[in-house]
């Protein structure tokens, strides 16, 4: 079982969350589309979005 910490953080709406995935679980598929779009879930902003490994 491979867990990350990750920081989830927007440049534009300042959207900040911490997150725990679990790398097995099916949601580790919607954090990997989190990284290739970069789109903010808060304001949909593009490219604004930066994942920081903890």
């Amino acid at each position: 079982m491979t867990h990350k910490n990750l920081k989830v953080k927007c440049d534009k709406c300042g959207y900040n969350k911490a997150m725990v995935i679990d790398m097995s679980q099916p949601n580790a598929k919607q954090l990997v589309q989190l990284q290739e779009d970069k789109k903010c879930p808060n304001c949909g902003a593009e490219q604004s979005l930066h994942l920081i490994e903890k």
